[in-house]
């Protein structure tokens, strides 16, 4: 049958008015699952920060260094015998330095993290534009990233920088989608501003505008970041750690005690010695669950190849939170795996129905996030929350030291009082502490009772009559005399009343 040209090209109309509203469409399902993700994650994180159940390691070390660099003392941290870029290489905290001059902590920093990983679905949503994917599909994708197991299990761990790298990941890779070379280049170059690892991501985004065709702007990115990680990793962090061992590389004595670059030159070299670690029992399992929880990214094997370094590193780990992705040690390659499924979605779509393909990515996360996610109903909750009187008491407990006290407190007191120059984790250094604060010794090892027991011991006599009191005690230690040990000159404790 002949049409019309009028009757034609309100055909094409009506194609574009459908199409219009189905973007429009996937883009509110896409909002509206970034504001209750964000929503969610504001109030957990901050929940866990009012009922004290967040740490020292990593909340308070990242709040102190981060104060103190706002303080003109660039990553200083009395956590390590020397400067923080030793450990780790995360110039990107920097920009946190003018909310600190404002008057912010640690609650801006769980705040700002849960936001900017919500607000990484829309970029992810947008690059699955760019690269054509049906509106459908490219949301299906932004909401499985905000479905992630391995990211819930980072934002439920305190502050992690490379937990939002996300965002930056995958703007890059809707730059180079749309043609916006320059723009891309910079924004996949920016990763290596949150970690020395981020290098992995920096090198998979490569790969993406390789496949897109920009061969040129991939080159430049692989070549920039394989050569600033060198320097990084192989002069900055030994020179800022001035002649002291790295405590990570305690974490590879299966690769000699090397890690970064020098542990994958290691694997390289002796590549029987590290799949003979790998084939040990329970070390290639949790690689397994990370890859089962999106399984459609092995339909795009040469981008899904980038998951295999950082993987890799991480189950040779002899840390055990490390070795099981747990925590945060996943987080970063959680992009990865989003930007290898936006691939994956395109060669699925060829063969299988729009709604097949999005059922069948959706489907997947969610059995997922309900078998791996530490915030599904299955899981097994952690600390309960916080006694209102207990917290209350604490808080009194905490108030009395002065803000230029070096303190020893306990894990979980630390990242209230990570504002100073001098702050350990009870029992490390408890002697050179001027206060010492403690809430519970239930349930503690060994080392933490006996010094407990021994800053008890060191109450003034006139209180060692009286009925111990209950914790949490904040314990003042004064300097005695040169050479001496410091004696308790003080001992405050406030009562907890458990209902």
């Amino acid at each position: 049958m002949h049409l019309s040209y009028g009757e034609e090209h309100g055909g094409v109309r009506l194609r574009l008015a459908l199409r219009f509203s189905a973007d429009a469409g996937a883009r509110v399902i896409v909002l509206a699952a970034v504001a209750i993700f964000v929503g969610f994650w504001l109030d957990r994180s901050l929940t866990s920060w009012r009922d004290m159940r967040t740490h020292a390691y990593d909340l308070a070390v990242f709040d102190q260094l981060i104060w103190n660099t706002a303080h003109g003392r660039l990553f200083e941290t009395s956590f390590a015998p020397y400067n923080y870029l030793g450990d780790h290489f995360q110039p990107v905290l920097i920009l946190f330095v003018p909310i600190y001059w404002l008057g912010g902590g640690a609650q801006a920093l769980l705040g700002a993290q849960a936001l900017v990983s919500g607000l990484a679905a829309i970029a992810l949503y947008e690059a699955a534009r760019a690269l054509r994917l049906h509106p459908v599909l490219a949301a299906s994708a932004a909401v499985t990233y905000l479905l992630n197991p391995y990211l819930h299990r980072a934002l439920a761990f305190d502050f992690h920088p490379e937990t939002m790298l996300a965002l930056p990941a995958f703007a890059a890779l809707s730059a180079f989608a749309g043609g916006r070379i320059r723009l891309g280049v910079a924004l996949a170059l920016s990763l290596l501003l949150f970690k020395e690892d981020a290098v992995f991501v920096t090198l998979a985004m490569a790969g993406c505008a390789a496949t897109l065709g920009r061969r040129r702007p991939a080159l430049a990115v692989a070549s920039v970041a394989l050569l600033s990680t060198v320097l990084v990793v192989g002069w900055l962090m030994p020179h800022a750690r001035d002649g002291y061992p790295s405590h990570l590389a305690a974490r590879y004595t299966v690769l000699g005690g090397r890690e970064g670059l020098s542990a994958l030159a290691f694997m390289a070299q002796h590549p029987s010695e590290a799949v003979r670690v790998l084939a040990q029992p329970g070390r290639t399992e949790p690689g397994v669950q990370f890859v089962a929880a999106a399984p459609w990214v092995l339909l795009a094997p040469w981008q899904a190849l980038a998951l295999s370094p950082g993987l890799a590193l991480t189950l040779l780990s002899s840390h055990a939170p490390q070795r099981t992705l747990d925590l945060h040690y996943a987080v970063e390659m959680v992009p990865v795996a989003a930007l290898a499924g936006l691939f994956a979605c395109r060669r699925l779509a060829r063969s299988l129905p729009v709604p097949s393909v999005a059922a069948l990515i959706l489907l997947s996360t969610v059995l997922a996030t309900l078998a791996l996610s530490p915030v599904s109903p299955s899981a097994r909750s952690g600390a309960g929350q916080g006694k209102a009187t207990h917290v209350r008491a604490v808080e009194e407990a905490i108030a009395l030291v002065p803000p230029d006290a070096a303190v020893s407190a306990q894990s979980n007191l630390a990242p209230r009082l990570a504002h100073r120059q001098q702050l350990w984790v009870f029992p490390g250094w408890w002697e050179e502490a001027d206060w010492v604060l403690v809430e519970s010794d239930d349930g503690s090892e060994d080392d933490f009772r006996a010094a407990l027991e021994s800053v008890r011991r060191r109450v003034p006599a006139g209180l060692r009559g009286r009925r111990r009191p209950p914790l949490p005690i904040a314990t003042q230690l004064a300097s005695a005399p040169r050479h001496d040990q410091p004696v308790a000159a003080h001992l405050i404790a406030a009562e907890v009343r458990r209902g």
